[in-house]
């Protein structure tokens, strides 16, 4: 179960899906709130990340 987690402005909806990336940040404990709040520190408008995964199997929807 995907769970829904941040809210957002106006983004431009996903209309197809080009690839898929997996990226991994090599730290033993980074949240997706702290991604979000990263990126937004960055000037974007947060996390950079559609989905969040989490070593218990939990998955997170962070841009959707």
């Amino acid at each position: 179960m995907i769970k829904p987690t941040l809210r957002w402005g106006s983004l431009t909806p996903i209309r197809q899906v080009r690839r898929i990336i997996i990226h991994h940040p090599a730290a033993v404990r980074y949240s997706y709130l702290q991604i979000h709040n990263q990126h937004r520190n960055q000037g974007w408008s947060g996390a950079g990340y559609n989905y969040y995964l989490q070593k218990n199997h939990e998955f997170y929807e962070l841009r959707g």
